[in-house]
C-alpha cells in the first residue's frame, strides 16, 4: 500500500511539472491578447552573447515607440526583454559562454531586476505616461548595461546563435 501511494504521489508532481509550463503559456498568451496586439516574434538566444544583443534590439525598439509617441504599444518589446532576461544566466553558466564565472551573480540578480520592469513599463506605457516610461526605460538601459559589461564580442548573425519563436 505504502509503494503504491508513494507511485501515485509521484505520478501526480510529475504530471504537475509537466502541464504547467503549458497553464503558463496559456496565461501569457491571454495576456497578450487583452492588449489587443499580436504576439511579437523573437529571437530565442542560445549564447549569452545574443542574449545581450537581443536586449539591446528591444530597448532600441521601445526607445522608438517611446519617441514616436506609441507608449501603448511598448509592452511588446518588453515582454521579449522578460523572456530573454529569464534565460541570460543559465546561458552565462553555460562552459562556452565566455563569462567569468564570478559574475554569474550579479547576471542572474540583475536579469531578475530587468526582467521584473515589465510591469512598470507596461502599467506607464498603458497610461500614456511618458514621463514614467522614460523613467523605468532609464532603469532598463542602466541594468542592461550591467548585463552587457560581461558579455563577450556579439555574436555574427549567421553563427546559429538563435531560434525563431513567438514569443510567450
Amino acid at each position: 500500500m505504502k509503494t503504491s501511494l508513494t507511485t501515485l504521489i509521484a505520478a501526480l508532481a510529475a504530471l504537475a511539472l509537466w502541464t504547467t509550463p503549458a497553464f503558463a503559456q496559456h496565461d501569457d498568451k491571454e495576456k497578450e491578447d487583452q492588449h489587443g496586439g499580436a504576439v511579437v516574434k523573437h529571437q530565442v538566444p542560445t549564447t549569452y552573447a545574443a542574449a545581450v544583443a537581443e536586449i539591446d534590439k528591444r530597448l532600441a525598439a521601445i526607445d522608438g515607440l517611446i519617441k514616436g509617441k506609441k507608449l501603448d504599444d511598448v509592452h511588446r518589446e518588453a515582454q521579449v526583454i522578460v523572456d530573454v532576461a529569464n534565460t541570460t544566466a543559465a546561458l552565462a553558466l553555460k562552459a562556452d559562454s565566455g563569462v567569468p564565472k564570478e559574475a554569474i551573480k550579479e547576471i542572474n540578480k540583475t536579469a531578475k531586476e530587468l526582467a521584473g520592469k515589465f510591469g512598470a513599463i507596461d502599467k506607464a506605457g498603458d497610461a500614456g505616461d511618458e514621463a514614467a516610461t522614460l523613467k523605468v526605460y532609464g532603469e532598463m538601459v542602466a541594468l542592461q548595461a550591467t548585463l552587457k559589461k560581461h558579455a563577450p564580442a556579439a555574436p555574427a548573425a549567421a553563427d546559429g546563435a538563435h531560434q525563431e519563436t513567438g514569443g510567450k
